[in-house]
């Protein structure tokens, strides 16, 4: 049995002797042209932005590929060539926006989406630390589970040694509207981890 998660799923029936995890890496340049190419996007120059917005998250290229699809459907088809430069980057924001609303934020639960929120203005973390920052978010009881849970989203990379950090389109995306939206819970944030030396 194959299965695809983009969040790992609990088999309890399965024990873990019989199962076996793979990580699939990122997109590369080729790929996504050829997505984006399929998808209908002819101009190499803006499959290339596409792939330098999205780094080769594979989601992230669906959801360009899939605004592109309603851009043409609503007759509204678009180049590097006939735009001026900050219509190319309000092609990649909405793109970004899109991904962090849609496919991130809406699907979470607390205390998920307050760790995903507040957790994108962090360089890296680990579980000690990311306690000490949110402890209201992860009480000792529940910590460890949690983290496990929080660190099996597609969004969060491993940095090694038990260290890991949100995907860099998902901090581009969050943590400004963030650092705009919720001014005091992120400089308690930016002060946890001065204060711990981790930012």
């Amino acid at each position: 049995v194959v299965m695809g998660s983009r969040v790992q799923p609990r088999l309890d029936v399965i024990n873990g002797q019989e199962q076996r995890r793979l990580t699939l890496p990122m997109l590369g340049k080729a790929e996504v042209d050829q997505y984006l190419e399929h998808m209908g996007m002819e101009d190499p120059d803006l499959r290339q932005r596409a792939y330098e917005v999205t780094h080769g998250h594979a989601l992230c290229v669906s959801i360009i590929g899939d605004f592109w699809q309603n851009r043409e459907e609503q007759k509204q088809p678009f180049t590097i060539a006939d735009l001026p430069e900050l219509q190319v980057q309000e092609f990649s924001e909405i793109a970004l926006i899109r991904f962090t609303n849609e496919r991130v934020l809406k699907q979470l639960k607390s205390p998920f989406k307050e760790l995903t929120r507040y957790g994108v203005l962090l360089r890296s973390f680990d579980l000690p630390f990311l306690r000490n920052v949110f402890p209201d978010l992860l009480p000792e009881s529940e910590a460890l589970e949690r983290f496990n849970q929080l660190i099996r989203y597609p969004y969060i990379e491993s940095r090694g040694n038990y260290r890991y950090a949100f995907h860099e389109l998902l901090h581009e995306a969050l943590a400004e509207e963030t650092q705009r939206e919720e001014p005091d819970e992120c400089r308690h944030c930016h002060k946890c981890a001065l204060d711990l030396s981790l930012i």
